[in-house]
């Protein structure tokens, strides 16, 4: 698949969420997420093994689960702090998150900021390789850039510590969980060597993440 060069961009647009990386690349920690009124994009229920992250919603509100844990959370509640290994997820609020809800957060545009620690450039690796791959393969839609995507997103997610869950038992089976998602993601590794699929290219990635991964 021919891919398009990425590396001076410093926002991305899908249709259901707005990705903003620091510029110039490398220089900030933080990557702000936007979603327009009425998205149904999700952050995926996943956890970090090498890295603790941190959230803060600067606009809207946003429905926030960490290790099990559920809350609607706006800019009142300040920074969220999610340890290593804790499953997590976040997304726009919708009805039915709580007894708070109201019909015109639909209509809000939601704007939340993540970052890690260690600040080692690997979160903004992983949203520009991410969504990269992304645009690249559905501007030619087919069944199988459909399981190419599937198989490169995997290879991503396997390189870069964002590991989802694919068994989204109760709390108290994280290391079942651990088992699933790691077996999953070792065999997208081992068909990504053979079909060439890598979790970060020269394309998309800048000079200076390219640094301070080494």
């Amino acid at each position: 698949m021919r891919r398009t060069k990425t590396t001076n961009l410093t926002t991305f647009v899908r249709p259901t969420a707005t990705m903003t990386l620091s510029s110039p690349p490398g220089s900030s920690p933080i990557t702000t997420i936007t979603l327009p009124p009425r998205s149904t994009w999700t952050s995926g229920l996943h956890w970090h093994e090498t890295h603790t992250e941190f959230l803060r919603v600067i606009s809207g509100h946003a429905w926030v689960s960490i290790s099990g844990i559920s809350q609607i959370v706006s800019t009142a509640d300040g920074q969220l702090v999610v340890p290593k290994f804790a499953r997590h997820e976040w997304r726009r609020a919708v009805k039915g998150d709580g007894d708070t809800f109201e019909e015109s957060w639909h209509e809000e545009e939601i704007v939340v900021e993540e970052w890690t620690d260690p600040f080692d450039g690997q979160k903004e690796l992983f949203f520009r390789n991410l969504n990269s791959v992304i645009l690249d393969t559905t501007r030619h839609p087919s069944w199988c850039m459909d399981l190419w995507l599937s198989l490169q997103l995997f290879v991503v997610f396997a390189e870069l510590d964002n590991y989802p869950v694919f068994w989204p038992l109760s709390t108290g089976h994280e290391t079942f969980q651990y088992l699933v998602t790691h077996f999953v993601l070792g065999i997208a590794r081992g068909l990504g060597r053979l079909f060439g699929a890598r979790g970060a290219y020269e394309e998309y990635t800048p000079s200076t993440l390219v640094k301070k991964e080494r």
